[in-house]
């Protein structure tokens, strides 16, 4: 029998609205809004939906076979977009949208939203976005133990934490765990820097996150020596192999060369890291997101355009909101990417130049480290019991 690859992807619209929409629609019950599934009259309507951007979609193919063209797209949606917002139990409403000041709220092609406005003609004109995060409840300690702190159930390995998993042992007498980015292009004084850390902190467990095959896997390889592989877990990033699709699925270890004993992860990737849940970007979807947020269209980018891009998909509670349009992912019946419970760190590895970076964002009564890694700048990660910090590397 073949495979619908349009249903399944409509699958994934509708999982995903499903799930991030009930919260908004419990959100809207407390505020006296009771939603509805077509446009009303003069009275105040309340609906939920996916967004779409109408002209926010370069095709998926000219993308992916025009290297050089896509590298001068403006990031911004053309003059005079549309906004439509859809359900598969609602019919396709235009909305009027005014956009915030804060490009940080940007919405995005693909989010999750509730809009409240009242009708004019065919369209609505929107007075109020309830975003995800607004609408978000954290879990009690005990929902916590019964389910995944981060995304939905998923059939690839290490998308979804799970504290109780053998391969992600807690340890209380050393909790700390590194994030090291960009580890086959570090020099030899930023891997001797690491290697006098871990051999003053054993029983540290290190997380390799991108940039594991060039030039070589020599600097992994000592360093997951030193650590100890059973404790090194590797993300790959879009220069380890050539990616079309995310979930990015790391090759085995032994084409990357790393140890078989280091547990590879997909990217993204959401993992349960010395109490801490950290969430692992990918770079394709966060640059998606500055097609939205960056409003100094032609200028390089910077760390502050990576650290809003990292607000918005807190914002939206979503690793990668334009999946599967503009940037494409496996089918799936389920959403593999919605943040039903937000994560502790969210960090992202960018091929730029300018300085690596964190910021600290409270939301809904939440702290989050937003973590933005610069390929170019030497920095690695801290992940303990207390707030994550970042150190430098020598370059």
């Amino acid at each position: 029998m073949s495979i619908s690859y349009t249903t399944q992807y409509a699958a994934m619209y509708r999982d995903r609205t499903e799930r991030l929409g009930r919260d908004i629609e419990a959100y809207g019950r407390l505020a006296g809004l009771v939603r509805a599934f077509y446009l009303g009259g003069s009275e105040e309507t309340f609906l939920i939906g996916c967004l779409e951007i109408s002209t926010a979609k370069p095709a998926i193919i000219k993308k992916y076979h025009e290297v050089e063209e896509v590298e001068s797209v403006s990031w911004q949606p053309n003059a005079a977009p549309k906004y439509f917002i859809e359900d598969a139990a609602m019919e396709r409403i235009e909305l009027i949208l005014g956009l915030p000041k804060d490009s940080s709220a940007f919405p995005v092609n693909g989010c999750v939203l509730g809009v409240v406005g009242r009708r004019s003609g065919r369209t609505l004109v929107v007075d109020r976005i309830i975003t995800p995060i607004e609408a978000y409840i954290a879990p009690t300690e005990a929902f916590c133990a019964k389910k995944p702190r981060l995304t939905a159930k998923s059939p690839l390995p290490g998308l979804s934490p799970n504290p109780e998993n053998p391969e992600n042992p807690e340890n209380p007498e050393n909790p700390e765990t590194l994030v090291v980015p960009n580890v086959g292009s570090m020099s030899a004084a930023g891997v001797e820097a690491l290697a006098k850390y871990l051999r003053e902190s054993p029983g540290c467990r290190v997380v390799f996150y991108s940039g594991l095959t060039h030039p070589e896997t020599a600097n992994l390889n000592k360093l997951s020596g030193l650590a100890g592989p059973e404790r090194v877990r590797v993300i790959p990033g879009e220069e380890d192999y050539v990616p079309y699709m995310i979930p990015y699925t790391p090759p085995s270890p032994v084409l990357l060369g790393i140890d078989p004993k280091c547990t590879l992860h997909p990217n993204p990737s959401v993992l349960s890291l010395s109490g801490s849940t950290v969430a692992f970007c990918n770079y394709l979807s966060v640059r998606e997101v500055l097609r939205y947020t960056k409003t100094d269209v032609g200028e390089p980018e910077t760390l502050e355009d990576y650290l809003k891009a990292l607000e918005v998909l807190v914002r939206y509670r979503h690793i990668s909101p334009t999946s599967p349009d503009t940037c494409p992912t496996y089918p799936h019946d389920k959403d593999l990417f919605v943040m039903e419970v937000l994560p502790d760190v969210v960090v992202v590895s960018v091929p730029c130049s300018f300085s690596s970076g964190a910021r600290r964002v409270t939301t809904n009564g939440i702290t989050i480290e937003l973590v933005v890694f610069s390929s170019l700048s030497g920095m690695f990660l801290s992940i303990s019991q207390t707030v994550p910090k970042l150190f430098p590397i020598p370059l």
